[in-house]
């Protein structure tokens, strides 16, 4: 279980890990994007919650280092060249990330902003 590693751990246990490999399989893909979506926003974090850099939130820094690294794996370092259909997954979830409004927001009466 990996819920608890953080800076220390991923600095003293010194195993190969890739940025924003949330779950550390070696592979950042899918399944931590999910990880990095579904704490969007929220603070008080930790690195397999989402929280890439690090700094107790996960946020628009978080996302953007999930991406460059997307599709990396331990034994190849650098994003494969061909895209898969979980790329295109990866911009669409991303731009609705972006898109989300806040929650506590009212619409006017006419139904305008």
């Amino acid at each position: 279980n990996f819920l608890g590693v953080d800076a220390i751990e991923l600095l003293v246990d010194r195993r190969p890990y890739l940025p924003a490999d949330a779950n550390l399989n070696g592979i950042v893909d899918v399944t931590d994007f999910s990880i990095l979506a579904s704490n969007f926003n929220q603070s008080g974090l930790l690195w397999a919650q989402g929280d890439f850099t690090l700094n107790g939130s996960v946020d628009l820094a978080d996302f953007s280092i999930l991406a460059a690294n997307f599709n990396r794996t331990l034994n190849n370092p650098l994003p494969r060249a061909v895209p898969e259909p979980s790329t295109a997954a990866l911009a669409t979830a991303g731009a609705l990330l972006l898109g989300r409004r806040p929650a506590n927001r009212r619409s006017s009466p006419t139904g305008c902003p």
